[in-house]
């Protein structure tokens, strides 16, 4: 069985940012991240939600804002099954499409994603 810190090193901020949507549905947009951050008693502004969105690793994140950014994104590292579901997601071809009908796609999404790629690039090259 894969730990918390198993899945905290394998998801990092931002891949959780790329995978918090409405169930079945639309990315969730960065306001209502916060929203959802201060409906788990961890009140955050948008801007601090970017900044902790385009960590490369939890290294940095207070454990509080950890922990409410996981339950705003509807990710949960205790839960295998969850887990699971985003490990096979992650494996198809077509992951992240559904971030093209967020309105903030170009802004926020796109570079995230190429953030992202970028940095799973560099772990396959060096590492």
């Amino acid at each position: 069985m894969i730990s918390f810190y198993q899945y905290a090193r394998e998801y990092p901020p931002i891949l959780v940012r790329l995978l918090a949507r409405h169930k079945g549905g639309l990315p969730l947009t960065t306001s209502e991240i916060s929203c959802r951050c201060a409906g788990h008693g961890w009140p955050m502004s948008s801007y601090r939600i970017g900044i902790i969105s385009s960590a490369l690793d939890w290294d940095e994140i207070p454990f509080g804002e950890m922990q409410a950014f996981l339950l705003a994104c509807d990710v949960d590292f205790t839960d295998p099954v969850a887990m699971n579901r985003k490990k096979t997601y992650l494996k198809s071809q077509h992951k992240f499409r559904y971030l093209i009908k967020s309105p903030e796609f170009h802004t926020i999404l796109k570079p995230l994603v190429a953030r992202y790629r970028e940095h799973i690039e560099k772990q396959i090259n060096h590492g």
